[in-house]
């Protein structure tokens, strides 16, 4: 579960799939004045998960694969030595989405 607000979300939060994210808040607020809608998408989804042990263990398999095929270390490591020859070389990435991809 993770905030709409963080940019790796829309990359690795397939909604349903890899994860939820929910609805970032509208505003800074503290403790004594939390931002209802945003605190209702959070805890809905953590609720749902918690309901849902099966789906949940779907879903961890889910973004453990994602992780693992697309966006490990080794990966990216090797994503960004091809996309430094591929500018070097006046090209643009190669790579659609993932690591290194305009995206």
């Amino acid at each position: 579960v993770a905030s709409e607000a963080i940019g790796s979300t829309p990359y690795l939060i397939q909604q349903g799939v890899t994860g939820f994210s929910f609805k970032a808040p509208e505003r800074s607020s503290g403790f004594g004045k939390p931002d209802i809608d945003a605190l209702t998408s959070l805890t809905q989804h953590v609720a749902w998960l918690l309901d849902h042990p099966a789906e949940r263990q779907q879903m961890r398999a889910a973004a453990k694969s994602l992780i693992t095929s697309r966006y490990s270390p080794a990966i990216a490591a090797r994503r960004l030595v091809t996309l430094i020859d591929a500018l070097q070389s006046g090209k643009s990435t190669p790579f659609t989405e993932g690591p290194c991809s305009p995206a």
